[in-house]
């Protein structure tokens, strides 16, 4: 069980990680995609929105690690 928690929160992990590069260099790859957030809103408020979802994914990480690891707390 820990095994799979341990590879949730990896993932969580560079999803969230990823989502913060994507957001501070604004890559055109991710934002010139049609099904992207440019195409609903400005491309600045969109980079906002993906560094606010990076967060927010980055916090279920942390919540895994912490609820798998509770004694390193």
């Amino acid at each position: 069980m820990v095994t799979a928690k341990c590879l949730l929160m990896a993932i969580f992990a560079l999803a969230g990680v990823l989502c913060l590069i994507v957001a501070a260099t604004g890559a055109e790859w991710f934002f010139n995609s049609p099904q992207s957030l440019p195409g609903m809103l400005p491309r600045k408020a969109a980079r906002v929105v993906t560094a606010l979802l990076g967060v927010a994914v980055l916090l279920m990480a942390s919540n895994i690690f912490h609820d798998t690891f509770p004694s390193l707390f």
